[in-house]
């Protein structure tokens, strides 16, 4: 990532919205929201391993009934097609709630079909890799999930260390050298979300990190 933010950066650091684990209360408040929601895997895919060359990333969401979007712990690096197919696999072992998976159109997309054609026979997985596009490009894409942020939609659930990358993209953006991380993460809107006009309309929209303040509320009182 690239941590420079300058005057035109489109992003605020208001809107990040952190679930540390490690705090017994959030913690509580993760374990009763994760079995409501809906999980996937998306990834923007880079064959190349040379050091300034963009990188692979992986990230795992989850979305609950309210289409409010749990954020896990993102990874990326140099990879190579094996490389990738073990990651994701890494990340299906650690979430197995994922259900759907999505990878940017494209030839990398056809190289891991291969790979996962195979694989699936091997493990009795009936896995399929959806193809993702981008309409009007990746600040298309980025911008779209900058208003899930801004709206208080978006939530990264883990240690802050372990998203300090992605935060430097999407500080960084529009200008930053890589967006690796945000392009895979903006991705998860294609699986998770309907048309805007089959939202639902309720209390619960962009509030659960309100319930959350209750709850620390609460412990704390009492």
């Amino acid at each position: 990532g690239d941590p420079r933010q300058g005057e035109d950066s489109e992003f605020s650091k208001s809107w990040i919205q952190g679930v540390d684990l490690s705090d017994p209360v959030k913690r509580e408040w993760w374990e009763k929201r994760k079995p409501k929601c809906n999980w996937y895997l998306t990834a923007d895919t880079a064959w190349s391993k040379k050091g300034t060359a963009d990188k692979t990333a992986i990230c795992t969401t989850a979305w609950d009934e309210y289409y409010n979007c749990y954020v896990m712990p993102p990874k990326s690096g140099r990879w190579g097609v094996a490389e990738t197919w073990d990651k994701i696999v890494e990340q299906r072992n650690v979430y197995p709630q994922i259900r759907r998976y999505g990878i940017e159109d494209g030839a990398t997309k056809a190289a891991l079909d291969d790979v996962l054609t195979r694989e699936n026979k091997l493990r009795g997985w009936n896995i399929r890799f959806e193809g993702l596009s981008i309409k009007g490009g990746n600040e298309a894409l980025i911008r779209a999930f900058f208003m899930l942020m801004a709206r208080g939609e978006v939530y990264f659930v883990g240690n802050p260390e372990e998203f300090k990358e992605l935060i430097d993209e999407l500080k960084s953006f529009p200008n930053g050298v890589h967006d690796d991380i945000a392009v895979s993460l903006a991705h998860s809107v294609q699986l998770a979300r309907p048309a805007a006009s089959t939202k639902p309309k309720g209390p619960e929209v962009g509030t659960g990190g309100h319930l959350l303040d209750l709850m620390m509320k609460r412990a704390k009182d009492g």
